[in-house]
């Protein structure tokens, strides 16, 4: 949320949210003081403000205060060289450790990305609050897994949690497959080539180009473009490769 550089002391922040007081439980609040590697402070963020269980009631002491949506801190904190103030989402991310390592994925095979913040405000749209931005939080989680199905029960663990869960899945063998299928498909298209030439009692003569994209200047709409279901495509679990080749031959 903040990085700072000292000498300094923070006297206020606030922070303000649109769940009507009933935050979500994995916000971890974390304060790291002149460099340290281990935060000084971590705790939910809404006990922080002494809105336990993520709920809260308007009250005002001296260091703390809560006003409808507002969470506003007045305690002083000095620091020599820098201080940090982290969000962290961690409820997710603990949940779908604990999932791994009960079944043995662990090491190499299960890997944490930076979290990443980018401004979310919607071009041409004022926020209620002149002053306030949105922000949509990421992180990034990399399991490397044999079995297709844990893939599924560790979407399921995180579609219970808060916010989207977008995923893309890659195959260690899909390069393989990729150049597999481009050697079928060619073969394919010299054979359909050959047959539709002797049709025409001409003889098929040398190849003049080769590409999977359609000639340059030609649209070919994409209802003329004919798969060949039995060369075109490899299954692998739930995903296939698909190719398509577009080759013009010279007729003799």
């Amino acid at each position: 949320m903040a990085d700072l550089k000292g000498p300094g002391k923070v006297t206020y922040w606030y922070i303000t949210d649109d769940t009507r007081s009933h935050w979500y439980p994995g916000l971890v609040l974390k304060i790291f003081w002149d460099g340290a590697s281990e935060p000084s402070v971590q705790v939910p963020l809404a006990d922080f403000f002494g809105a336990l269980g993520g709920r809260s009631v308007d009250y005002e002491s001296s260091p703390l205060h809560v006003h409808e949506n507002c969470f506003m801190c007045y305690l002083p904190m000095p620091f020599a060289q820098r201080a940090r103030f982290v969000l962290a989402n961690e409820q997710q991310v603990k949940v779908l450790l604990d999932a791994c390592s009960k079944k043995g994925i662990q090491g190499n095979d299960v890997s944490l990305g930076m979290i990443k913040v980018k401004d979310a405000q919607v071009p041409g749209q004022e926020a209620a609050d002149a002053s306030s931005k949105r922000f949509l939080v990421s992180r990034t989680i990399t399991l490397r897994q044999r079995d297709v199905g844990l893939f599924q029960d560790m979407l399921d663990l995180l579609g219970k949690g808060s916010g989207p869960v977008k995923y893309t899945t890659y195959c260690s063998k899909s390069d393989k497959i990729t150049r597999d299928t481009l050697i079928r498909a060619t073969q394919a298209a010299k054979e359909k080539a050959t047959a539709m030439a002797t049709a025409l009692g001409a003889t098929l003569g040398p190849v003049l180009s080769v590409n999977e994209y359609p000639p340059k200047g030609e649209n070919v709409p994409e209802n003329n473009v004919v798969t060949d279901e039995s060369s075109g495509a490899f299954g692998a679990e739930a995903e296939k490769v698909r190719i398509t080749v577009f080759a013009t031959f010279e007729l003799q």
